[in-house]
């Protein structure tokens, strides 16, 4: 053998020593279920025989293991209520770890009487759990910290903190962890499932240090995992319209080599696994459509949203409608034209009018004398607030800032804007008010710190209301101390609260939420207190209640009712 033959053979070995990327593309493709509703969370055992996954509602979900090549579904939380995401495998493919809403739990892999990880000794819900290669640790979240700890327990080590952490995926060397940051909504139970919002995937050493972006923030990155050799990550994105499968090569030092590759094209994805071989991969692929419905607010019973009628139609979806205060106009973010954008629309009946046109996401609600919108947008890369006139014109800043602002909410005068920022480390509530055509600096209101970004403006400017955790307070808008409307009783284990609108002539408040018999509808509850009264059933399982976001005008609800659907997929992956 010649020397030169040597040295080539030599050079072939280093690069693949070091991950130099192969060409991938998705083979035979196979579908797993068909069932209506969810099916999420696909988790590929290490041999590439079963997959675990999450099927059933945005409310309850139960998981679930299946042989891909034929037999029986076993579930294998039958008894375990709640909220049950994200199966994994252990390396050994005898255990499964999940999440629930007393932390982190692990069954046998074909169920079992699962045993706690990390919960109850945690200050908070521990969640979004990943295994180690050698199956001897796990990282898990608590709010916006991911930690490592032995499987066995011991003391926790902080690895990263970042804004809305989640997924982690612990990288087969053993070397990185890698995570996301931002709409955590997105992969989260609940109504606000498949969230529209960007987010960055990013990795960080697994025994602690600097962690480095992997992509930007300018588009929804999500579900990162990594192939069996090399430093390889696939991930989602809709960073080129529909979400699809990506891949990017790390260095050693964690940088990526280059732009992220496009692997797939009109996949729709919305988790992802492969097994260890790396040679089969499962997804979930999900769609949505979401318009505003409108039903009268009950006087009596409560009644069914199988009543509501439709405001708008389409192959869009609409998270948040805003009802004009002379009752004539409904504005709404949708998209209809690729992202979301702002439009109105007559209630009386007629074409859409789109106002807005950026290519990040706006969101947006109506000044009191209805020549205003108000709206967040994602056009510097985060959330930030803007107006724009009612009749459409250009967008002016009104709070820009590296932060993250949310959900402008006018006062009776539109003068001020209430709104909801973490630039404090923690969403908190602020008002920035306007003195002929400039806009001031926010101030924060003086709330408990559990307040964050469900909150509602009356009608009259007196009062704000708010979800302060596991209570509904209110506190006068110029200052003074908050009262609690509603509290979470002791029998009710979550909460109970998801978002809240107010009608200021009745006096009373509206929030959506679940009672302790799990009666999910929308509510109203006095100002002075008393019990609250259930005014519309979410009765369908078809139906969800769009992000949870609704209006209340005159005697009328105005809710986007959204249609999920996700089933399981898997595909050979080939190699070139």
């Amino acid at each position: 053998m010649t020397v030169a033959v040597l040295i080539l053979i030599g050079i072939a070995t280093l690069l693949a020593r070091r991950g130099t990327p192969q060409t991938l593309a998705l083979g035979r493709r196979m579908r797993v279920t068909l069932d209506p509703g969810l099916e999420v969370n696909p988790a590929l055992s290490p041999d590439g025989k079963f997959v675990a996954y999450a099927a059933g509602t945005t409310r309850e979900t139960k998981l679930f293991v299946r042989q891909l090549d034929g037999g029986s579904t076993v579930p294998i939380t039958r008894d375990v209520g709640g909220n049950l995401r994200r199966p994994l495998w252990s390396p050994d493919g005898t255990r499964i770890v999940f999440q629930s809403p007393r932390g982190i739990e692990m069954v046998a892999a074909f169920g079992g009487i699962p045993k706690l990880l990390v919960g109850g000794d945690t200050p908070d819900v521990a969640a979004d759990c990943a295994w180690s290669p050698d199956g001897r640790s796990i990282a898990y979240r608590i709010r916006d910290s991911l930690f490592t700890r032995a499987v066995e327990g011991g003391p926790p080590r902080p690895i990263a903190t970042a804004f809305e952490l989640h997924s982690p995926a612990w990288s087969p060397d053993g070397g990185w962890i890698a995570y996301v940051s931002g709409n955590r909504d997105f992969v989260s139970a609940g109504f606000r499932f498949g969230n529209i919002a960007p987010s960055a995937v990013w990795v960080a050493p697994a025994t602690g240090g600097r962690p480095i972006a992997v992509t930007d923030n300018r588009s929804l990155n999500t579900s990162p995992i990594w192939l069996p050799r090399g430093r390889l990550l696939l991930f989602v994105s809709n960073r080129d319209g529909g979400r699809d499968i990506y891949r990017v090569a790390l260095r050693r030092s964690g940088q990526s080599e280059g732009p992220p590759a496009r692997l797939t094209t009109g996949l729709n994805a919305h988790s992802i696994s492969i097994s260890a071989d790396g040679k089969r991969l499962a997804y979930s692929a999900y769609s949505e459509t979401a318009n505003v419905w409108t039903l009268a607010i009950p006087e009596r019973e409560a009644v069914s949203i199988s009543q509501a009628m439709p405001v708008t139609a389409g192959e869009q979806i609409i998270e948040g409608p805003a009802v004009s205060r002379d009752g004539r106009w409904l504005a709404f973010d949708s998209d209809r034209s690729g992202n979301q954008d702002i439009y109105k629309v007559p209630l009386a009946g007629g074409e859409p009018e789109q106002l807005t046109a950026d290519p990040q996401d706006d969101f947006s609600t109506w000044s009191p004398d209805g020549k205003e919108i108000a709206f967040h947008s994602f056009r510097n890369g985060n959330r930030d607030i803007f107006i724009v006139p009612a009749s459409g014109g250009p967008a002016e800043p009104v709070v820009v800032s590296p932060a993250q602002e949310r959900g402008p909410q006018w006062s009776a005068d539109g003068q001020q804007l209430v709104f909801a920022s973490d630039q404090s480390g923690r969403y908190a509530l602020y008002i920035v008010s306007r003195k002929g055509s400039r806009w001031g600096a926010p101030r924060r209101l003086d709330l408990p710190s559990g307040s964050g970004v469900r909150f509602s403006w009356s009608l009259d400017g007196r009062f704000i209301a708010y979800i302060d955790t596991r209570m509904i307070q209110i506190i006068p808008a110029a200052g003074g101390e908050p009262r609690t409307v509603v509290a979470v009783p002791d029998s009710l284990p979550q909460s109970a609260f998801e978002n809240l609108g107010w009608l200021s002539d009745r006096r009373l408040v509206y929030y959506l939420g679940h009672d302790s018999g799990s009666a999910t509808g929308l509510w109203s509850v006095s100002l002075t207190g008393g019990l609250p009264r259930l005014l519309v059933r979410l009765d369908d399982p078809a139906l969800d209640l769009g992000r949870g976001i609704f209006a209340v005008s005159g005697n009328r609800l105005y809710i986007p009712l959204e249609k999920r659907e996700s089933d399981i997929w898997t595909a050979e992956v080939l190699t070139q």
